[in-house]
């Protein structure tokens, strides 16, 4: 304990210690938002100055931790900060959706365009399909690694209280979610023009987005469950055939099993592309076989979003509850 920590015979001494510790608390929440060349300067000098301002000639209060904004403001900080660090990683989760996007833009060249003599409406999709599985496996395997890969730095954090589950999570998405709108533009800025999308440019990244962030979800609740990244890519493949299964590429929904037939709700890449569809094709005549093969309805494009986003949320909290109670033990 510090030696300048006054606890006084007369009061609870455990409810005292507890304050000097919570004292200290604070100095190390405010560590992270320190640049790591910086914070051999936070010393015994530094803690013995906050220390020597705090008043404990009474009872201390019970501990109520650091404010939730507070923890939520560093932790973001924190996050950007990694990330601009970590040059590599920025640079290959990008550097691959320029590349791979940009072989989908050569390839698809132009198959966009109705009034082309060589137009066929199954390249036409075809392009957009690949965009949509590309989208969902872009946002996915970032957001399923990074929980094993920080489980011991977050579980040993959250057990000495810098923070709880709740900021840790808020920080985490609000950084991974701006990433995958960054990349969903990006994909967009490349494919859109030289494809030949009609569809309005917003709609379809927006339509990109949602399929990425749900994916991404389902990837931190799965990225949550298990203890390390071995684990986690081994689990990879079980995310994504699924989504293709049931999206309804390969067979239509109504000639597989009434049994299996519930899953293709809790697979965004079917809603996202359904939305996709709508914006592309909502006002091209003769594409009415399309979509009735394809059980997709036009006016339907805000039950689509609508089912996105709760899946968004759902999956999500799911991901933050298993979090919570891996966050109780060091050793779980």
């Amino acid at each position: 304990m510090h030696p300048n920590f006054q606890c006084f015979g007369s009061h609870n001494q455990v409810q005292c210690r507890k304050s000097q510790l919570s004292c200290l608390q604070y100095v190390r929440l405010h560590e992270l938002q320190l640049p790591a060349r910086q914070i051999p300067s936070l010393g015994t000098l530094h803690i013995h100055r906050i220390l020597q301002n705090c008043n404990y000639t009474e009872v201390p209060p019970k501990d109520k931790g650091n404010p939730m904004p507070l923890q939520i403001k560093m932790l973001i900080g924190r996050q950007w900060r990694n990330l601009r660090r970590d040059k590599a990683s920025l640079g290959g989760r990008f550097g691959i959706t320029i590349i791979l996007n940009g072989i989908f833009a050569f390839v698809f060249w132009g198959v966009g365009d109705r009034d082309d003599s060589d137009y066929t409406l199954q390249a036409h999709t075809g392009a957009m399909t690949m965009i949509g599985i590309n989208s969902m496996i872009g946002s996915t395997q970032p957001a399923l690694l990074v929980f094993p890969s920080e489980r011991p730095v977050f579980l040993r954090e959250a057990a000495a209280q810098l923070y709880s589950v709740v900021p840790y999570f808020i920080s985490k998405s609000l950084v991974e979610i701006a990433l995958i709108f960054l990349q969903c533009i990006v994909i967009f800025l490349i494919t859109y023009w030289s494809v030949g999308f009609q569809g309005q440019f917003f709609e379809m990244v927006l339509s990109s987005f949602l399929i990425g962030s749900v994916s991404a979800s389902i990837g931190l609740m799965i990225g949550s469950m298990v203890a390390n990244v071995k684990t986690a890519l081994e689990i990879m493949p079980m995310l994504f055939v699924p989504q293709i299964l049931f999206a309804g590429f390969f067979i239509k929904m109504e000639q597989i099993t009434v049994v299996l037939r519930w899953i293709e709700y809790l697979c965004p890449l079917k809603w996202g592309m359904n939305m996709m569809f709508v914006a592309e094709f909502r006002d091209v005549p003769g594409t009415d076989n399309f979509f009735s093969s394809n059980d997709i309805e036009k006016d339907d494009q805000l039950i689509y979003l609508i089912v996105l986003v709760s899946l968004l949320v759902l999956f999500r909290v799911m991901a933050m509850v298993i979090l919570t109670k891996k966050a109780k033990t060091l050793y779980d």
